[in-house]
């Protein structure tokens, strides 16, 4: 049997990536029709993958070889028969072959933990590899352990750790969203006039060349620049801060006061967390709310009269902070979906005192809380040194009563698999989880006698 001409061009814009959308279509249509042209495809692309690995050792008669194969699998005449399962199992995965027509963005050089990848078309893909070249989507570190690093054909480096979600694109510049999550990068000079661009729930940055760190939640976005020069616009008034190399600046949801960048400070040993701001995995009940609940509990139970429930309600108020209240924790699965459920509360570690969060053998981390069981929490903290080269997370397994206020020295805590020890290294993120529910934070607090 004769293969047409036009079969034959079809596959091999196919193989090349040139087809319109009108080809692919004609070509889908045809392959579900002919035998012998599924065949043809699949010799086609066989041939087709061998050329590079051919060019790459530098084998020139392989090569050679290769091109003339192909030439012939393109001139033949008669192509023997698939099978029908090979064929309708070449149909299936048509879609998931076809040539993307999205720009190669950046390559996931280093991955760690369960990471996420949801690419064009709302393809996901939940075991991301290393190599894996990625185009315009989003990529996610779903597990407080999760970590991705990503390499840009100009240099430049990028990295997300923790829960994260990070989105990327190019329009002829760069521009990532991080949506939630811890951020570090290395960006080389850009284009003139096409300076990356990044976004994040409070903040908007634009950078030339430099290396800075992001964090970044709901409320808040914690930017540190290390080398070069950041432009910050605070979302909520537009206005624009320079934050130069060694500097830092907390953009936050609310425009009080002008935002205004702060040197970096020498290392610190001590930390107290605004659950309400910090938080990245977690319910925040603020205190005011909590005691609406609990006191309308008690008039319904008759432990309370109604006409003394507002006079109370005002008195139990003057006891607390504004800030205070409690993060509840809130089922999160640590990866795909054969991986366990476990209940989560995560903390970003801003450093509002605009120095980094130095672990040492003196400090301890005391969390107060409450649990409906007694239970075992893992309590821990993300940390790395100062040029990112180490990072990790460290954790412990810690009984606690119904009431807990528990304090663990920071030598105690071990990186997860390992026995390497967090001491000497910088605190990013706080995070506890359980395996049932009922887990309740108010308080969060590194503490060390140096200080």
């Amino acid at each position: 049997m004769m293969i047409p001409q036009r079969d034959i061009d079809l596959i091999d814009g196919y193989c090349s990536g040139s087809l319109t959308d009108d080809d692919f279509s004609e070509l889908e249509s045809r392959l579900r029709e002919s035998h012998e042209l599924r065949q043809l495809l699949i010799e086609y692309r066989s041939i087709e993958s061998a050329m590079p690995s051919a060019l790459a050792s530098g084998t020139t008669e392989k090569t050679q070889a290769s091109a003339t194969k192909k030439s012939r699998v393109i001139r033949r005449l008669k192509i023997a028969l698939l099978t029908t399962a090979a064929g309708l199992l070449l149909l299936s995965g048509l879609y998931f072959l076809r040539p993307s027509s999205e720009p190669q963005i950046a390559i996931a050089r280093s991955l760690t933990g369960s990471v996420r990848w949801t690419g064009p078309g709302g393809q996901v893909v939940d075991d991301v590899q290393a190599g894996r070249a990625l185009t315009g989507g989003t990529i996610e570190c779903l597990a407080v352990d999760s970590s991705a690093d990503l390499d840009f054909p100009d240099g430049s480096t990028v990295s997300i750790s923790g829960v994260s979600v990070l989105t990327i694109s190019d329009d002829g510049h760069k521009k990532l969203h991080l949506r939630e999550g811890n951020l570090s990068a290395t960006v080389s000079p850009q284009p003139e006039g096409k300076p990356l661009r990044m976004l994040t729930p409070t903040a908007e940055l634009e950078v030339l060349g430099t290396q800075f760190d992001v964090t970044a939640a709901e409320t808040q976005t914690k930017i540190t620049v290390n080398e070069g020069l950041v432009r910050v616009k605070r979302l909520t008034d537009g206005k624009f801060t320079d934050v130069k190399a060694e500097h830092s600046l907390v953009a936050t949801i609310e425009a009080r006061e002008p935002p205004v960048a702060i040197a970096m400070r020498e290392p610190v040993s001590v930390w107290k967390a605004n659950l309400g701001q910090d938080k990245t995995a977690g319910d925040w009940l603020p205190i005011a709310h909590a005691l609406r609940i609990e006191i309308g509990l008690e008039v319904r139970a008759g432990e309370l009269d109604a006409d003394r429930a507002k006079e109370v309600y005002f008195k139990r108020l003057e006891k607390f902070e504004d800030d205070d209240g409690f993060l509840k924790a809130m089922p999160r699965r640590t990866g795909r979906k054969e991986q366990p459920l476990v209940y989560l509360i995560s903390l970003n570690i801003p450093q509002r005192q605009a120095g980094p969060i130095l672990l040492s053998d003196s400090s301890r981390l005391r969390v107060i809380g409450r649990s409906k069981v007694p239970q075992e929490v893992t309590f821990g903290i993300a940390a790395h040194n100062q040029d990112r080269t180490i990072k990790g997370r460290y954790g412990v397994a810690r009984q606690v009563d119904p009431t807990f206020d528990i304090e663990i020295p920071i030598a105690d805590l071990r990186e997860h698999g390992r026995q390497t020890s967090a001491v000497g290294l910088e605190a990013f993120v706080f995070y506890c989880f359980v395996d049932k529910p009922g887990l309740e934070v108010t308080h969060v607090e590194l503490v060390s006698s140096e200080e």
